[in-house]
């Protein structure tokens, strides 16, 4: 079965800012221990790299999370859209089972914005039970970003 999540936010200045290099940020995931690479999990970008060593800081339009429990696959999926700011994201991934699609671990120079100015983010997060391959994946983030408003 498959489940969607989407989220969309919205910052708005009301002063002006400057937003500094930080590496837990925005959005992340958690992945439950048994389901993590070092437990045997598996994390995968669009790209077709795996694990931390290749998909971390690496551009990539989506990442999956998956890895078996009790017997069941269990995983999530996080879709990047392609009208952010960072596209593709950067992805801050860990084998313990953390990721992110947030570029802000990745902000050397930090990122300003004026009073009254704003940033929009907006992802896709599938919940799945059951395997998906890198090209189920791909379908859906397909179909999602064919379909934005």
């Amino acid at each position: 079965s498959i489940r969607f999540l989407d989220f969309r936010v919205s910052l708005f200045a009301l002063t002006d800012i400057k937003i500094e290099k930080t590496n837990h940020s925005l959005l992340s995931v958690r992945m439950k221990k048994a389901l993590s690479v070092s437990r045997g999990g598996a994390l995968i970008n669009s790209n077709g790299q795996k694990g931390e060593k290749e998909t971390a800081g690496i551009e990539a339009d989506w990442c999956d999370y998956s890895g078996e429990h009790f017997g069941i696959v269990e995983g999530i999926a996080i879709l990047n859209s392609p009208r952010n700011i960072w596209n593709p994201s950067k992805c801050f991934t860990r084998d313990y089972g953390f990721f992110s699609p947030t570029n802000m671990n990745f902000l050397n120079e930090g990122l300003e914005k004026k009073k009254k100015e704003s940033l929009t983010f907006e992802y896709r997060i599938v919940v799945h039970a059951g395997v998906l391959s890198q090209d189920n994946v791909q379908e859906l983030y397909e179909d999602w970003i064919k379909n934005l408003k």
